[in-house]
């Protein structure tokens, strides 16, 4: 399809085609999303439309597709929101909207849950509404399919007319309301496979038909009898006089009328002789049939909807509530390690440039120990008011065979940078030597990046005479 050159290819009076894929989807094809407009300051034009389909086409190429869902994603109405597929934007094309044409957007709606499926083909989810996180970010990021909700931009209401591809459902065929039938099943089916053929769902209640009593009946036959049951569970003939009363419980159990009860269905599912496949269409069609009830009785709606998956919450089912709090434990362990490390690296560094600028002092052996101490408890600025009250108030020793050397004209130990003080006298170089050897301790701890003669020359500034 060329849809650069196609309107929207739709008689709104006839609706749209869709397709029966063979997985159990069901395709919707070329249905307009969106049309160039102005909400509110933002203007959605040609360019921004340009822009958001080829975001999508390159998302699509990587293999993403945006989520389908029933109605909004809204602050406090998520638990109402029903994940039901996914749709791929066929790509810009001109639209007839409000008696003018304008650029739109098309795109391919791909249903996979049959009770919404089933809600399309009935009409009750007319409306569509795109929704877009940044309107900076030119992209479709989302697509609501709306029951009674006016959308922004009133575009042909979904109706699908022509379905091709795969089987016509039992219930499409009949016009059997509320009921789910197995995809591809025959009606030549192995007795022995127990498979669920078809589900009937009434409020919070479910009727199961299985293969097994169904051999010799049409789908028409099979319909008409369920119908029957049905209205004989809701009090129809076989509440009046000398109408048949509804079996009991024992009864419907694998009876004629092909109907399970819940202790059936149970036992069908413990047993093995309902798949997961055919336990699947029972879920889809009890969650369409409590929606659908919801909504036509002026019922709140329910509280355990499921919402429609997020990307955090798909990867949060993946794992346990003890895992995860096991691997935050982990984190946390690390996370302290890394910061014990990195401060027992500082303490070192900061200790050592201690030791050099109270070097000569007589302060004990276990100088170094009782430093460490101090920092671990106090911290660093703390740390170094210590250090500076201990070099001011404590008296350097004489180093008896430093002066010896000095007195025999030896600068062995004397730094170079500190002998450019040499005409100051003796008792400078001293100092200039000694912060000299800060300089290098704190130089090789990481802790300073003043050149040498840079840091000798201001602290000999700030030293007393």
């Amino acid at each position: 399809m060329d849809i650069t050159k196609n309107t929207t290819g739709i008689d709104t009076a006839l609706g749209f085609k869709a397709t029966r894929n063979d997985d159990g989807s069901m395709t919707i094809h070329a249905v307009p999303i969106f049309v160039r407009c102005k909400r509110g300051e933002h203007d959605f034009n040609e360019a921004w439309i340009d822009k958001a389909v080829a975001a999508s086409k390159l998302a699509e190429a990587e293999g993403y597709l945006p989520p389908l869902h029933i109605r909004h994603h809204a602050p406090g109405a998520d638990d109402a929101v029903r994940a039901v597929g996914v749709f791929r934007l066929l790509g810009k094309s001109p639209i007839v909207f409000k008696g003018k044409t304008r650029p739109g957007i098309l795109a391919d709606l791909i249903v996979t849950c049959p009770g919404a499926q089933q809600e399309v083909m009935e009409k009750r989810l007319p409306y569509r509404s795109v929704e877009i996180f940044n309107v900076d970010n030119p992209r479709i990021d989302g697509l609501a399919l709306l029951d009674h909700e006016a959308p922004f931009l009133e575009l042909p209401m979904l109706v699908v007319n022509q379905v091709s591809g795969g089987a016509q459902t039992a219930a499409e065929a009949v016009g059997v309301a509320g009921a789910t039938f197995k995809a591809g099943w025959q009606m030549d089916a192995g007795v022995n496979d127990q498979g669920v053929v078809a589900c009937f769902t009434r409020g919070r209640t479910a009727h199961l038909l299985m293969e097994s009593n169904m051999a010799d009946k049409t789908p028409e036959q099979i319909a008409a009898e369920e119908a029957k049951r049905v209205a004989l569970a809701d009090g129809g003939e076989g509440d009046k006089p000398g109408g048949d009363k509804p079996k009991k419980d024992e009864d419907m159990e694998g009876g004629e009328g092909g109907g399970i009860d819940a202790k059936g269905c149970a036992k069908a599912i413990a047993s093995g002789a309902i798949s997961l496949a055919d336990f699947q269409l029972i879920k889809d069609a009890m969650e369409t049939a409590e929606a659908a009830s919801g909504e036509g009785e002026g019922e709140e709606t329910p509280a355990n909807v499921a919402p429609a998956a997020t990307p955090g919450e798909a990867m949060s089912k993946q794992y346990s509530p003890e895992a995860f709090a096991k691997l935050q434990g982990e984190n946390e362990a690390n996370a302290a390690a890394i910061v014990k490390m990195q401060a027992d690296t500082a303490r070192t560094g900061e200790v050592d440039a201690a030791l050099v600028k109270l070097d000569g002092k007589p302060l004990g052996a276990d100088l170094k120990e009782r430093l460490t101490a101090f920092h671990a408890e106090h911290g660093a600025k703390a740390f170094l008011s210590y250090v500076d009250g201990l070099a001011s108030a404590t008296p350097t020793t004489p180093d008896i065979t430093r002066g010896a050397d000095a007195f025999g004209g030896s600068a062995n130990d004397i730094p170079e940078a500190a002998m450019k003080y040499e005409a100051k006298g003796a008792d400078a170089v001293e100092k200039a030597a000694k912060f000299a050897r800060e300089w290098k301790a704190l130089h090789d701890s990481g802790h300073t990046r003043m050149a040498e003669a840079r840091y000798i020359e201001v602290n000999m500034e700030r030293a007393p005479a």
